[in-house]
């Protein structure tokens, strides 16, 4: 089974730790037998980039003897359009809800994105989204295969860990209450200003403050969880925010605006809030969170998206697709 998986979304020599989600994909499938050749183009909203692409992609077909196209994002799959390959699309977010401004609308090239990945829905053979949410953001697709497939945790790099010691590695100090922020900070559709909104409420009667993971190595994520006494996640839209998997992994409680999956991981789980973008809904859930003495077990939860389940469904539909 030979795949050409295409995305624009890849670690770069500036930018190491991107997308560990699906880089890890990547090594399960290899291990797995599937022969993955990845082929990384940046976009940038540049026609001319996707044009070059169409061309490298073209080129790699006729050499190289694949049997299913796979790209990541909706507009990862342009350069596949018409290849006479059979394409698996996986949809991840932003790619059908469009892409943020700063003041919390959506931009006009986020709605050319999402007509692009609509055309791109319509002409692939198998759509995977990581989240049911994401489906009412598709065209009508009468007899098109679908599937909801969240990304995979790695659950023997994701366990709980004593906090005390996780701090002690980072240097934190151990009677500060901590909030990881949940995404990079700088992001417009993880929406910091809200969260920080949120936080100088809180601020108000607990000592507390951010702990923020910009380019944290995936390896160092599980300590940095550990270390945090609260996940929080603001964002704007969301497919299958994976930082909310891997907290409930290390047994962390997790404050969250309701995208994605998340009303679905956070349902019946004590301690854990889906609230309205409101920063004062959010400060009073935190609150609730910071001064509470419980103990979690979420680990449980998790169990059924371990990494090696979701490659074997993965799999199956590249077995499916080639028969």
């Amino acid at each position: 089974m030979n795949v050409l998986m295409i995305t624009t979304e890849w670690p770069t020599p500036d930018q190491p730790h991107r997308v560990p989600f699906l880089t890890r994909q990547v090594e399960l499938l290899k291990s797995g037998g599937i022969n993955i050749h990845v082929f990384h183009f940046e976009g940038k909203k540049d026609p001319i980039n996707y044009l070059k692409a169409y061309q490298k992609v073209r080129a790699l077909i006729k050499t190289g003897n694949f049997n299913i196209v796979h790209a990541q994002w909706g507009q990862s799959a342009l350069p596949a359009l018409g290849s006479g390959l059979p394409m698996v699309v996986t949809f991840r977010g932003s790619d059908l809800f469009g892409i943020a401004n700063t003041d919390g609308s959506y931009s006009w090239k986020g709605k050319i994105l999402q007509v692009i990945s609509r055309g791109v829905a319509r002409n692939a053979d198998h759509i995977i989204l990581v989240s049911e949410k994401m489906r009412s953001k598709l065209p009508v697709l009468t007899g098109k295969e679908i599937s909801i497939i969240p990304s995979g945790i790695n659950l023997s790099l994701f366990q709980p860990m004593a906090k005390v010691d996780c701090r002690k590695q980072l240097g934190l100090a151990e009677d500060k209450k901590l909030v990881l922020f949940g995404g990079d900070p700088d992001r417009t559709d993880k929406r910091f200003y809200l969260a920080n909104e949120a936080l100088n409420l809180v601020k108000e009667n607990l000592n507390v403050d951010f702990l923020k993971v910009k380019s944290v190595p995936q390896s160092q994520m599980p300590i940095y969880l550990n270390a945090a006494d609260v996940v929080l996640l603001t964002s704007k839209h969301e497919g299958s925010p994976n930082i909310v998997k891997e907290a409930l992994a290390c047994n962390r409680p997790v404050v969250s605006v309701d995208v994605g999956d998340v009303s679905e991981r956070l349902a019946n789980l004590s301690g854990c809030w889906v609230v309205v973008d409101s920063p004062l809904a959010i400060a009073e859930s935190l609150t609730k969170v910071l001064n509470s003495t419980e103990s979690y077990d979420y680990r449980n939860a998790v169990l059924p998206l371990d990494e090696n389940i979701v490659t074997d469904r993965i799999i199956e539909i590249y077995n499916g697709m080639s028969t």
